[in-house]
Parts: C-alpha cells; structure tokens; sequence
C-alpha cells in the first residue's frame, strides 16, 4: 500500500479506524473535506500525536493576534476561522508581502472520544491541546477468574 497519511490530516482520533478503511479510496476523498471552503492550503498546520492519547494542532498564523480569530468547536467539529487582519494604519503600499492577512477557515474532525484541553498562541504558532477522553467504561480491565462482580453495575454505567 503507498502512503495514505494525507487522508489524516483533517481528522484526529480517527487514525485506527481510518488505516482499517484505507484499502481503495483515492485520496481526493477526505482532501475534499478539509478544503471544502476554499481551494487554499492557508494556513499551514501540522497534527502531532504528542502521546498516546494526546495530540496537538499547530497552525502557523505570522502577523495574526489573539483577537483576529475564532476557535470553535460544535459536536466533532473544530472549527478555527478568521475573517482576516486590517493592514496597520499608516500603511501605504507593500514593497513585498510575505505575511498574509487574508480570511480563512479550516475545519477538522474529531474522534467521538477527543476533547480539547488547552490553546495558546505564542510566536505567530497556534496550538491547540486535544486527547482521548476515555471512560471507565471502554478502559481495560483484568477479571480474574472466579471474581464477584455486580453485573447490575456493570450494566448501568
């Protein structure tokens, strides 16, 4: 199988479920779900899995502030969007333009069991802490044999 890691990129938690689902998609499939407001790579990010259960979104945001965007999140969606960046007052003309101010959005898609847990922007570098979420319930447990246990609990919660 070739290199299917650019079907991730958009999603986090997700990278079990996926490497099981690779088999035939073309890559545009999931490529499509991350672009789908704009046909832009802007801004840059990279998703690093710090931990086994933890991860980070670093997206690259030179000559933003704090205040010239919005992270949301609504059910599995993340949602970081800006509708751009003023050019200074005083400004007359850009000799060259290195930094860009334009509007975007990117959306990725978490995992049912990823929560966000910290943000912070330092350095023009946006980063945004996630990790699993894992309930008592999903953990794994070792049962010895001839151990009582409440099946009502067990039922229940």
């Amino acid at each position: 199988m070739g290199d299917y890691k650019h079907i991730y990129r958009g999603t986090i938690g997700m990278e079990k479920i996926l490497r099981q689902l690779v088999g035939d998609f073309q890559s545009q499939t999931l490529d499509s779900v991350n672009n789908r407001n704009n046909n832009s790579n802007f801004p840059f990010y990279n998703i690093v899995e710090l931990h086994e259960n933890k991860y980070q979104i670093i997206i690259a945001l030179a000559g933003y502030s704090e205040n010239d965007f919005e992270i949301t999140q609504e059910d599995r969606e993340l949602i970081v969007c800006s509708d751009g960046v003023a050019v200074e007052p005083g400004v007359k003309e850009f000799i060259h333009r290195g930094f860009t101010s334009k509007a975007f959005s990117s959306k990725f898609i978490l995992g049912s069991d990823i929560v966000l847990t910290d943000t912070e922007y330092v350095n023009g570098l946006l980063k945004i802490s996630l990790s699993h979420d894992i309930q008592e319930s999903s953990k794994k447990k070792i049962i010895k044999v001839g151990e009582r246990r409440d099946t009502r609990t067990q039922l229940n919660g």
